[in-house]
């Protein structure tokens, strides 16, 4: 695989406002498999707040957090 740290990039969330997670794509090396990117909260420990994926048929799957608490 091959990781890669594309950028910080705010995102809106309901219950936290703005968070600044960091961007992070991710490929299987040699093989046109799906690409991964994913978006992590740095200040919530790294929680992953979106989750994008591309398919090898060019079909996008994208989940996103909509609400979470801290303890």
């Amino acid at each position: 695989y091959r990781y890669e740290v594309v950028q910080m990039q705010a995102m809106e969330t309901p219950s936290r406002g703005v968070l600044s997670p960091l961007q992070v794509r991710i490929q299987q090396l040699g093989l046109q498999g799906p690409a991964v990117e994913v978006w992590l909260a740095v200040d919530y420990r790294y929680l992953p707040v979106r989750i994008r994926l591309v398919d090898g048929q060019g079909i996008i799957t994208l989940l996103r957090i909509e609400r979470f608490t801290v303890e």
